[in-house]
């Protein structure tokens, strides 16, 4: 079974070495820190050094690039405990856990997006479910997936509350069931959800007009039921020779 494939490989020697990729339990996310244009490769890169102290599996960026750390059968330093490291595949996005829902969703879309990848993967090849866990159901060992935050609260060993309140793990889940689903995390909702807000809006807005001129109209007389009709209903009622 071949592993996910990073857009780049820049591995580290900070890991604490091999593992049985079959008890692998969570996908844990993590956030770098890092803000502006800071890529996965500068992450990945600066992680190359033991001085750096840290590293993850898979890094990804606001860029829609994915970085390779370190391989899934290797335990990376990534959430502070050793039950953390060992049993979950922590993928870091390039970001900051105190950014806000909005900030994620308006300019991180390409990083969740190709984490949706990675998390697809990674739960088609472990059997691990696309669901979000608590610190006790890590506690309890229950498959699925996590941030820094639970495993922080669950096992101890740090304090980082990464990825954040504001992370988005059911845009990122959701994109990755559509993955695992036969769609496209590129374009996961079809030609809708590639337009933007203001662009969703206006179409929203025609539609709505569109529905209006439409009716019901008095105008137009009423059905059987005594209710006014469309234009639809009009036109059909028109055809019918009624």
């Amino acid at each position: 079974m071949a592993q996910y494939k990073a857009d780049v490989d820049i591995y580290t020697s900070n890991d604490s070495g091999p593992r049985n990729t079959g008890a692998l339990k969570w996908i844990i996310f993590h956030t770098t820190e890092n803000s502006g244009n800071t890529t996965a490769q500068d992450v990945a890169r600066y992680q190359q050094s033991p001085s750096a102290g840290g590293s993850y599996n898979v890094l990804t960026d606001k860029f829609g690039t994915s970085v390779r750390s370190n391989d899934d059968n290797y335990v990376p330093w990534a959430a502070g405990s050793n039950a953390a490291n060992i049993g979950g595949l922590h993928i870091s996005v390039v970001g900051q856990a105190a950014q806000s829902r909005e900030v994620w969703l308006r300019d991180y879309d390409k990083a969740l997006r190709k984490s949706a990848e990675v998390v697809a993967k990674w739960s088609k090849d472990y059997g691990i479910p696309l669901v979000r866990r608590s610190s006790a159901d890590l506690k309890a060992g229950v498959k699925g997936i996590a941030g820094h935050n639970e495993c922080s609260q669950a096992f101890g060993g740090s304090d980082h509350w990464d990825p954040g309140t504001g992370f988005p793990y059911d845009v990122v889940i959701g994109y990755a069931q559509t993955i695992l689903n036969g769609g496209n995390a590129t374009n996961p909702g079809g030609p809708l959800m590639a337009l933007n807000d203001a662009e969703q809006r206006e179409l929203l807005d025609s539609v709505r007009e569109i529905r209006k001129q439409l009716g019901p109209w008095p105008q137009l007389g009423k059905n059987a039921k005594g209710q006014d009709l469309t234009l639809v209903d009009a036109v059909a009622a028109l055809k019918a020779g009624k």
